[in-house]
């Protein structure tokens, strides 16, 4: 970003500190919870107090989720973090107790008890079409950045499925984005200022060349704040796409070819029944 903000603090990644006061900003304007995009793995070894400022700041702002990054589990037998270690793990009646798993954690402790899977699972095209609200493996359960985030604001989502197909808003335009470094120079306008108020605010990396983009299917490039603000639309308001049944589309597909083979056994010719034979073809 340029302007006053790069001059003052130089280009990305800025300090620790610098993030920890947007964080607190967004909660003095009345946020309902933050989805924190951004993973902390090592101190900062020429800024501790930055390190301090941001650790407090986490303890302090408590509807605030932060990521873990899921490793590829053929590194889970080198890990010592046990699967039971991680807050929020359910685990299915075929777990080991000494399982461990391979993760990045942020390097703060106050952010533990409010962790969620920041992966995604694309289809095998490669395109992201679902998210998983809880991620799934063989023998447990971890609660999601969505999943966090929206039961931290008190949210009930025990209905809603494991994973869920995105509904997205390209009809609707889009979420509305307000530059990070604009809240904190507070250079937003009053109008855009009352947005926060009981808002869910989504802090991801969007400039070019930070933040991570992925193909979905209405969009070739998107970014990752989009993606997770659509899943966590959808887990609050249960807007996910819903898909027919195999069985009733299997009913219906057996209904409509012996519909036309009655049909076409009826030997008749123009009028009501080729008309209908046409329409029913074409449905």
């Amino acid at each position: 970003m340029s302007g006053p903000w790069s001059e003052k603090h130089g280009r990305w990644p800025w300090s620790r500190d610098v993030l920890a006061d947007g964080l607190q900003k967004f909660n003095d304007l009345g946020a309902q919870a933050v989805l924190f995009n951004v993973l902390f793995s090592d101190p900062d070894k020429n800024n501790p107090d930055a390190d301090a400022a941001m650790d407090v700041t986490a303890q302090m702002n408590r509807a605030t989720a932060f990521p873990l990054i899921r490793l590829n589990p053929k590194n889970d037998n080198q890990s010592l973090l046990k699967v039971t270690q991680i807050p929020g793990a359910e685990l299915k009646k075929e777990h080991v107790a000494e399982s461990t798993i391979a993760v990045i954690l942020p390097m703060f402790g106050s952010m533990h008890d409010r962790l969620g899977v920041a992966n995604q699972k694309p289809d095998a095209d490669g395109i992201v079409r679902k998210y998983p609200l809880r991620w799934e493996e063989s023998t447990f359960f971890l609660p999601s950045m969505v999943q966090r985030t929206a039961e931290l604001a008190g949210a009930d989502l025990t209905q809603e499925p494991n994973q869920m197909s995105l509904n997205w808003r390209n009809k609707q335009g889009r979420y509305n984005r307000i530059s990070f470094s604009d809240v904190l120079l507070d250079n937003i306008k009053p109008e855009q200022t009352s947005v926060f108020k009981n808002a869910f605010v989504v802090l991801s990396l969007s400039a070019p060349g930070l933040g991570q983009t992925k193909p979905t299917s209405v969009m070739s490039v998107e970014d990752d704040g989009e993606i997770l603000a659509t899943a966590l639309d959808d887990a609050l308001h249960s807007s996910y796409l819903r898909t027919m049944p195999n069985v009733v589309a299997f009913l219906i597909n057996l209904l409509t070819i012996w519909t036309l083979v009655w049909m076409s056994l009826k030997q008749k010719t123009g009028g009501f029944m080729n008309k209908a034979f046409v329409l029913v073809q074409s449905g």
